[in-house]
């Protein structure tokens, strides 16, 4: 009859670039005499780095910053007085897996 051959089998296979753990107990904070924001996070695992994200006032959220994965504070001198900042915080693994961004306004 019109019957079609059977299709070559397909194969897929998923590649995890999430990671389940996101960075904890982000603080930020307005250091006015070292005219500075101090962002500062918790992450209970090895991280190959972490990634800080910034958005001012009405502006694009973008990549500020890159810190070693050991590191769990940075300083941001570049703010104005006045402004309204948005700072995210993206840990990643040491297997290159990626974690949630966390986030946290402060008004400078």
């Amino acid at each position: 009859g019109q019957e079609s051959r059977p299709a070559a089998p397909v194969a897929a296979s998923y590649t995890k670039t999430m990671s389940d753990n996101a960075p904890q107990a982000l603080q930020v904070t307005a250091d006015r005499s070292a005219k500075a924001v101090v962002v500062r996070w918790e992450y209970e695992l090895p991280a190959l780095e972490f990634r800080i994200y910034r958005k001012k006032g009405d502006e694009g959220l973008e990549l500020y910053k890159a810190v070693e994965g050991s590191d769990k504070v940075l300083y941001d001198r570049q703010v104005q007085i006045n402004n309204s900042y948005v700072y995210g915080v993206q840990a990643v693994t040491l297997a290159g897996l990626r974690s949630k961004i966390v986030f946290s306004t402060i008004n400078f």
